[in-house]
């Protein structure tokens, strides 16, 4: 059976950025690899790709020799990301087909912090039910919508699952991902 594919999205560096989200992304991706799971990452070209939540979570994975498989929208020009393994060009800019790519190529999602492109990430999965797990101490977007619908149709989608560690974050996420599987019908 293939590994499952576990996504980090997340904070870039803005203003409201804490350092702590560094230490929890970090620790979020080396327990994803430590599961014997596919870190997804999708940072965007000209911000995310060495720096921020996302690469933190591919850092923590690299550190104990996982694999990061990284969306991005083109190739970066200039610059190479430092902990992705594998990157695949979704192309387009921001705004849709990169976040596609990202969470549909997903088992599961753990969301940290973030904002508007975090959530149009978690309400892209949540529409196709690929499950979303927010760590609800990390602020943003994931606090906001831990344990809660994203729209009234409850009988359709489960509510994003609040956790309040990476290592909760992790274990959520494979249980939900497991699940996902064995509900996904074969394409």
């Amino acid at each position: 059976m293939n590994k499952l594919k576990i996504g980090v999205i997340g904070s870039y560096r803005d203003k409201y950025f804490d350092e702590k989200l560094i230490t929890i992304a970090f620790e979020t991706g080396k327990r994803i690899a430590e599961s014997g799971s596919t870190l997804i990452v999708g940072p965007e070209p000209m911000k995310g790709l060495n720096s921020g939540v996302i690469a933190a979570a591919a850092e923590g994975a690299k550190s104990v020799g996982g694999l990061v498989v990284g969306i991005l929208s083109r190739m970066p020009t200039g610059y190479e990301p430092k902990y992705i393994d594998v990157m695949i060009y979704s192309g387009g800019e921001m705004g849709g087909m990169r976040e596609v790519v990202l969470t549909s190529s997903c088992d599961a999602i753990i969301s940290i912090c973030g904002g508007a492109g975090t959530l149009c990430e978690m309400a892209l999965a949540y529409h196709n039910r690929v499950p979303v797990v927010a760590i609800k101490t990390t602020g943003g977007v994931s606090a906001k919508f831990a344990g809660q619908y994203l729209d009234y149709r409850k009988e359709l989608h489960t509510p994003i699952t609040a956790a309040a560690s990476p290592q909760e974050a992790v274990e959520k996420a494979i249980l939900l991902a497991k699940n996902y599987r064995k509900k996904r019908t074969p394409v």
